[in-house]
């Protein structure tokens, strides 16, 4: 039985509470007790719920219970009538974690040429951390010059926060960074050597960035990207753009991404850009 360290207990025992507060009584008819004046399900309607004893759930919601497996995940998920993707959240902190830091995968020459080849369309490459690792001459007219930032502010997560311009550039900023932080959450539970990198970058955004603070709180993980975006460029205009995160084979802690034109007018801008 893999041994689940205490940040990642924690981190299981708020989703799960989360959860449950959000849970209607009303919404389960197997409960033997109705409470009508509680507008979420307790401890012990989970435990019910769940063949689990209170003192379990109890445990559970507060990172001290030290026996978590597939099997107690799955009779929570399914008590609470999460679906895949949340369940496999929760089962992705089950893994062993490693004994050493990440290691930066290889930009070979391979994986520059595709980011280099998609122009005129902006292309980038980022690892888990969605830090920004490679870009293509494309992206730095649309998106900026990375080379002239800090190499810690190279991140898309900080920039779209951070960066008071983003929330005027990217119509739906809201939507967009909400779907961000839902999808950084899911990428930290698949990538047990990155985790500790990640929530520490989660924990400064959370300091200095109230917005963060309270999605980081409220979104639940998920990977679902928004796949059309509009981007008011300050000099070329109105966008319509649809954006692609692939990773790359063989190597899981990268993604590329790439946006491309979702209409002519988009098109014959990055053509002449």
């Amino acid at each position: 039985m893999v041994s689940v360290v205490s940040d990642d207990r924690q981190t299981i025992g708020s989703f799960i509470r989360q959860q449950r507060m959000r849970a209607h009584p009303g919404d389960f008819p197997s409960l033997a007790i109705r409470r009508r004046h509680v507008h979420h399900l307790t401890q012990d309607d989970l435990a019910e719920l769940a063949g689990l004893s209170v003192a379990v759930v109890a445990q559970i919601e507060t990172g001290r219970y030290e026996n978590l497996n597939p099997g107690v995940i799955s009779r929570l998920a399914e008590a609470l009538r999460l679906n895949w993707e949340q369940e496999q959240y929760l089962l992705n902190f089950l893994q062993a974690q490693p004994s050493h830091e990440p290691s930066a995968s290889e930009i070979t020459d391979g994986i520059r040429s595709v980011v280099d080849q998609a122009e005129p369309n902006p292309a980038i490459l980022m690892n888990a951390r969605f830090n920004i690792l490679y870009w293509n001459s494309a992206a730095t007219k649309l998106l900026g010059n990375f080379d002239q930032m800090p190499e810690p502010q190279r991140n898309v997560l900080w920039s779209m926060f951070s960066l008071p311009q983003m929330r005027e550039v990217w119509e739906r900023w809201e939507t967009n960074a909400r779907n961000m932080v839902a999808g950084f959450k899911m990428v930290a539970s698949r990538n047990p050597a990155w985790r500790p990198s990640m929530h520490q970058l989660a924990d400064e955004l959370c300091t200095t960035c109230p917005d963060f603070a309270r999605f980081w709180r409220e979104e639940v993980p998920a990977m679902q990207p928004v796949m059309e975006k509009t981007y008011n460029h300050p000099h070329f205009g109105s966008m319509h753009v649809f954006q692609t995160v692939t990773e790359i084979a063989g190597s899981p802690d990268l993604s590329y991404i790439i946006l491309t034109p979702a209409d002519t007018h988009t098109r014959s801008i990055f053509e002449n850009m």
